[in-house]
């Protein structure tokens, strides 16, 4: 039997199946190598034992407090919020055990310890008793109406913003805030009754929430990000529109630009968007389109990390984009204005559009895909450099999307419409709160009591100064 030649078809067939399965073996090798530094796969998704992505050279500190570093303690409650005040006086002096004389006088100085104790809750119940009484002229009867500020309902406001701050900030599931009223407040409640609450409280929450949807259109600068939400059977998708006094969360059925166009109006010429380079984004002009930093960063880590022959150039945009946010930190920390921003950017612009053109005209076709794109779209990376109020990054929308993802692991999603519907209201109400500073609790109260016709509806837009 003679050996096998190149030109045998039997071995032509066999060096493609080869060639096939050698790529095939390198794609699986760069999925396995894959992490949250240079993909975008979420942190929580990283085994124990990968590194954490920090590029800067180790200082040689302990962790923790520094020596010399001012000492920080809790600071006593004013006098006026004390509720009861104990005055101690010395009997006998602490060196020699001499009893003191009742006149001996007293120094000035002071040592004051408060000692903080929450109070037992019991809950307050109030009853209302409605009388009847027949009509002469009709002869039906007729029920004496709740007067205003009474809850049709059999729970009060405070109740009602307890639960959703249980159940939509810390995320609680509904057994165990069930768990927690039964322990605290010695109050059972049923798993249905605390749905229909917060169905109410979605309800309360619905013209503030309206109201920042419309604000969220009307911003210069939005910020945007998404992630997988779960329904029932259904995989949706979890949607955050940020600027920096609020954020609008809203889950639709789908992750395509349709979505992406509802939620954020018209485009504006006054308008910019800063998100990563999802194709949901791309009916953007470019102007009016900055691509995020942090992205970029973990994609040119992935280049560098790769079996490409110029995998090198990855390092050297790696390089320039230490080089861009080392101007971006100066120029917020004062030291300059655009202008010396724009001037300073230019070195970086300059080396990476050359390192670019190289790998896009001479790298391995997923380095020279990617570059290529890059240049194609190359307004898109500055558009921070001259449009006020944009950031170099998304890093903003992704902070305030870690609430609906922590919301989607202890939940495992939503069930309903109107679970969808209490998510995104709770979410955007606690997002914007927490932008400009303002405790939610207040807020759900004062809006649960508004629903109810005690007080006026609060809003959650800042009041301008």
């Amino acid at each position: 039997m003679s050996d096998p030649t190149p030109d045998c078809p039997g071995c032509q067939a066999l060096q493609v199946q080869v060639t096939a399965l050698q790529a095939e073996l390198a794609e699986l090798r760069a999925r396995l190598d894959q992490n949250s530094a240079n993909s975008s796969r979420p942190p929580s998704s990283d085994p124990p034992w990968t590194p954490k992505p920090n590029r800067r050279q180790p200082t040689g500190k302990k962790r923790g407090g520094q020596p010399g570093h001012p000492g920080h303690r809790r600071a006593c409650v004013p006098l006026a919020q004390v509720d009861t005040r104990h005055e101690y006086v010395p009997i006998a002096c602490t060196h020699c055990q001499a009893l003191l004389p009742v006149d001996t006088p007293l120094e000035d100085h002071t040592w004051t310890h408060q000692v903080v104790e929450l109070p037992e809750v019991r809950p307050q119940v109030t009853e209302h008793v409605r009388r009847a009484c027949r009509c002469p002229a009709c002869g039906k009867r007729t029920w004496a109406p709740l007067p205003a500020g009474v809850p049709a309902s059999g729970f009060g406001p405070r109740l009602h913003a307890t639960v959703a701050l249980l159940t939509g900030k810390t995320h609680m599931s509904r057994r165990h805030a069930r768990a927690c009223f039964a322990e605290l407040f010695r109050l059972p409640l049923a798993l249905g009754t605390l749905a229909k609450i917060e169905r109410r409280v979605a309800a309360a929450l619905a013209t503030p929430t309206a109201a920042v949807a419309a604000a969220v259109q009307a911003a210069p600068v939005v910020y945007s990000d998404e992630t997988r939400w779960r329904e029932g059977k259904q995989r949706p998708w979890l949607w955050v529109l940020s600027t920096l006094s609020c954020c609008l969360f809203r889950i639709t059925d789908h992750r395509d630009r349709e979505s992406f166009a509802a939620l954020f109006g018209e485009a504006g010429a006054a308008r910019t968007l800063v998100s990563d380079r999802y194709s949901a984004y791309g009916h953007v002009p470019e102007a009016q389109h900055g691509y995020c930093w942090a992205h970029l960063d973990r994609d040119f880590l992935a280049v560098a990390q790769s079996a490409d022959p110029l995998a090198f150039l990855g390092g050297y945009c790696l390089e320039e984009v230490d080089r861009l946010f080392a101007h971006w930190r100066q120029f917020r920390t004062g030291q300059g204005d655009r202008p010396a921003l724009a001037t300073a950017v230019a070195a970086v612009q300059r080396r990476l559009r050359a390192w670019l053109t190289w790998g896009a005209e001479a790298g391995g076709p997923k380095m020279a895909g990617f570059f290529r794109n890059l240049l194609a779209h190359w307004e898109s990376l500055w558009v921070f450099v001259t449009t006020e109020g944009a950031e170099p990054t998304n890093n903003h929308s992704e902070r305030l999307l870690r609430a609906g993802v922590r919301w989607r692991k202890t939940s495992y999603g939503t069930q309903s419409a109107a679970g969808r519907c209490y998510t995104e209201r709770l979410l955007t109400a606690s997002g914007t709160l927490a932008l400009q500073g303002r405790p939610l609790f207040p807020f759900l109260l004062a809006a649960c009591r508004a629903a109810v016709g005690d007080g006026a509806l609060p809003s959650l837009i800042p009041s301008p100064l």
